[in-house]
C-alpha cells in the first residue's frame, strides 16, 4: 500500500510542476525573462560589405559569462571586459553579439610593428620593417629597415628616419604637399 501511496504523491508532484510551468509560461513577466535570456546567446552575424580596414581602438563589450566559456577568438581583458584577440575585430557594435573576424592589416596589441596578414593567424613586420631574425619562428620582433619599398605606393621606400617615408631614387615627389 506505501508504493501506492508514494506513487500517487510523485504523481501529484509532477502534475503540480506541470501545470507551475503553464502559470509561469502565460505571465508576461516570466516571457520577458526569456527574452532576456535569448538576447544575451551569441547569434552569428551576417558579414558587412563595407567594414571599416582598421579600427583605432578594439571596442570593448561586456558578457557575463564564466572566464572558461569565452567565444571563439575572444579574450578577457585586464578590466574583466572582453575584446578581440588581437589580429580580430567585432563583426558588429551589437553589444550582444561576440562574433569576430579576422582583420588583416590590423596591428598586433603585444608586438609593435607587427600586423595581420591577410591569412588569418598568420603575422607580418609593418610596412618599413623587416623581422629582426627571421629564423626564430616565434619572435615577433620588427625592426625598421631603411630602403624597404612601400607595399601599395610605388616607387615610394623607408626613409633612414623611422616612421618617414621619401621617393625611390630617381623618384620625386608629385608635389611639393607630398
Amino acid at each position: 500500500m506505501t508504493e501506492r501511496r508514494s506513487l500517487r504523491v510523485n504523481v501529484i508532484s509532477v502534475l503540480a510542476l506541470v501545470f507551475l510551468l503553464a502559470v509561469l509560461w502565460l505571465t508576461p513577466e516570466f516571457r520577458g525573462f526569456l527574452g532576456w535570456v535569448e538576447a544575451r546567446i551569441p547569434k552569428p552575424a551576417p558579414p558587412e560589405e563595407n567594414a571599416p580596414a582598421e579600427p583605432a581602438e578594439p571596442a570593448v563589450k561586456d558578457l557575463a559569462t564564466q572566464e572558461d566559456v569565452l567565444p571563439p577568438h575572444v579574450v578577457r581583458a585586464a578590466d574583466g571586459s572582453l575584446v578581440p584577440e588581437s589580429g580580430y575585430r567585432w563583426v558588429s557594435d551589437d553589444p550582444g553579439n561576440y562574433n569576430v573576424e579576422w582583420c588583416p592589416g590590423c596591428l598586433h596589441r603585444q608586438h609593435p610593428h607587427v600586423v595581420a596578414s591577410e591569412t588569418e593567424g598568420r603575422w607580418r613586420p609593418a610596412p618599413g620593417y623587416e623581422w629582426v631574425d627571421p629564423e626564430r619562428v616565434n619572435d615577433m620582433r620588427a625592426a625598421w629597415k631603411p630602403g624597404t619599398p612601400h607595399p601599395q605606393h610605388e616607387n615610394v621606400v623607408a626613409d633612414e628616419e623611422e616612421g618617414k617615408w621619401v621617393p625611390a631614387p630617381g623618384y620625386d615627389w608629385v608635389s611639393a604637399d607630398d
